[in-house]
């Protein structure tokens, strides 16, 4: 048993050490695109195996990598547009940006309040079965406004099994694995 924690650990460990190595590796790639003294092309070599490290983590952590696929894609394009910036900055403004997109998306769908909905998102607690800001939330929905705006909405019954469904369902595939651990 104690060399399945260890292993479970380990593996974890391994998980966050690719998304810093790979930020490092971005960061260092960005540099060398703006080295004056030298003048010449990044390595490719570095080129490749950033690559081979998002390959790799895309298949532990498919929503993180496609964040960090998009911003080195963005990177190799244009490095010049990337100057002077960090890219662990870069990136969690677009997980930002993303999280925002996914509340403001929920919020719309269920006619819930953004934010009670960004409160519970930003203190979800897989382990609880209740979240804070829950009993907020299901105070300010609007069921009349869901059931007008809706095509097939759910009943009145399971309108708030339904949302605080959709609500885990995001968390844990959309939201949670964006969020360092």
């Amino acid at each position: 048993m104690d060399v399945n924690i260890e292993y479970e650990l380990e593996s974890v460990k391994t998980e966050e050490i690719n998304y810093e190595y790979i930020l490092l590796l971005i960061q260092a790639y960005l540099q060398n695109t703006h080295d004056e003294s030298e003048k010449q092309p990044p390595a490719e070599k570095t080129v490749e195996e950033i690559n081979q490290y998002l390959a790799r983590l895309k298949k532990g952590n498919p929503t993180l990598a496609g964040l960090m696929e998009t911003l080195w894609s963005n990177i190799q394009a244009n490095p010049e547009a990337y100057r002077d910036q960090h890219v662990s900055s870069l990136l969690e403004q677009m997980i930002q940006q993303t999280i925002n997109t996914l509340v403001d998306d929920f919020a719309k769908t269920w006619w819930v309040q953004n934010d009670e909905l960004a409160f519970m998102v930003a203190n979800y607690n897989p382990a609880r079965k209740k979240q804070n800001g829950e009993a907020e939330l299901k105070e300010t929905s609007d069921y009349e406004g869901y059931k007008e705006h809706t095509e097939n909405p759910v009943k009145r019954l399971i309108y708030w099994k339904s949302v605080k469904q959709a609500f885990e369902e995001m968390m844990i595939h959309d939201i949670l694995p964006l969020q360092k651990i």
